[in-house]
């Protein structure tokens, strides 16, 4: 009888260890039946598939499989004809379940997923609003309806700011959770990341600090870490942030032909013109030959010139650029009107200029006849 119960407790722990290495996904796809899942996992810059799941004439399935690491969480994805219908953050012993039907999604059993999951669904639904209203700006444009334009410059700022401190609550709400990490990587689009900003890596070290707490050993976490320590030197990064706050117009971060993110605030203490404009227009390129002699005047005694082009076509403002060698700092996100630098300094038509003098105080705004802009810089300088 004794060996009979040590027998069956030796085999009760054999499949309890057994389970214990392993994640189960049960899902219910409504619409789905004998159809093909992928089973994917992230490995930090490139994604794994896994396996291909069949699903039952009902359109459900339960797999399990083991996990690569016993201590750590992974990320995984199920995808459906090229779509990702879930994104999951599942660790040792997780028994997940799914339910999609149609654009509807229920995780249940998985904390991190579920959260995760809230994350995705609130960026998705923002990005669209933002596609959409960028599309109206568009057409407004078109239109050269100015009060739509300002109306919806002002909406699509909200939106931003809005999504970025739902953001920001979450992870200040759940500052354990992996979802954090995907948080910090989000885009509207490819030229929109939501934590771009300089004083943004105090966002990333705050996530960084929480995770590296309970994950000191999470291949996400460590590369997240690589990428804060990649910054020259933290605490100088700080210092920086706070003389940006400082000065007295708004920054503007917007990347060169090069890739290069230039800010604006680097002419701090320095009188500058900051210039709206497009490529497109033959005007305005006249008159970047005309502010070049100019700024040829003047550049060694202190003036400065920031060009953001509010050109889609980044080929074209690219290639005007060059071809008129424009030697200030030329910067373009692609965004069009839609650029959250046209809305910072509200500008609806083009081109629109500012003169700030070395206090960061604009003294003139939309002067084009040469002369009369010779003496206001001439005064700021």
């Amino acid at each position: 009888m004794k060996k009979v119960l040590y027998l069956l407790l030796t085999a009760l722990v054999a499949v309890s260890c057994n389970q214990a290495g392993k994640i189960k996904i049960s899902a219910s796809i409504k619409g789905a039946d004998t159809s093909d899942v992928i089973l994917s996992r992230l490995d930090i810059n490139k994604i794994v598939v896994l396996d291909t799941i069949r699903t039952d004439e009902k359109g459900k399935f339960e797999y399990k499989f083991d996990v690569r690491d016993k201590e750590n969480p992974d990320f995984y994805y199920l995808s459906m004809d090229r779509h990702r219908f879930a994104s999951l953050i599942l660790k040792e012993g997780d028994k997940v379940k799914v339910f999609v039907d149609g654009d509807s999604l229920r995780i249940v059993n998985s904390g991190e997923s579920e959260l995760q999951s809230y994350v995705d669904r609130v960026m998705a639904d923002d990005a669209a609003s933002f596609d959409s209203m960028a599309e109206s700006m568009i057409e407004a444009i078109n239109d050269n309806d100015k009060k739509s334009v300002e109306d919806l410059q002002a909406k699509v700022t909200k939106l931003y700011v809005d999504h970025k401190r739902k953001m920001i609550r979450s992870i200040i709400a759940n500052p354990y959770s992996l979802s954090n990490i995907p948080i910090l990587y989000q885009k509207f689009n490819d030229s929109l990341p939501v934590f771009a900003q300089a004083n943004d890596v105090v966002i990333y070290r705050r996530v960084y600090d929480s995770l590296n707490t309970v994950y000191p050993e999470s291949p996400y976490v460590k590369a997240l870490g690589t990428a804060i320590s990649q910054y020259d030197n933290y605490n100088k990064l700080a210092d920086k942030i706070k003389d940006v706050k400082q000065i007295s117009f708004p920054e503007l971060s917007l990347p060169d032909m090069d890739s290069r993110t230039r800010n604006l605030s680097a002419f701090a203490g320095k009188p500058f013109i900051l210039l709206f404009w497009s490529a497109s227009d033959p005007k305005q390129k006249m008159f970047n030959q005309d502010l070049k002699l100019l700024y040829d005047s003047y550049e060694k005694r202190g003036l400065r010139v920031y060009a953001v082009s509010l050109d889609e076509d980044k080929s074209l403002w690219a290639s005007t650029v060059r071809e008129q060698n424009l030697p200030w700092v030329n910067v373009c996100d692609g965004l069009g009107a839609s650029s959250v630098a046209a809305t910072t300094f509200n500008v609806t038509s083009l081109p629109t200029l500012f003169v700030f003098n070395g206090k960061g105080t604009i003294v003139a705004k939309n002067v084009f006849d040469m002369s009369q802009l010779k003496k206001i810089i001439k005064k700021a300088l």
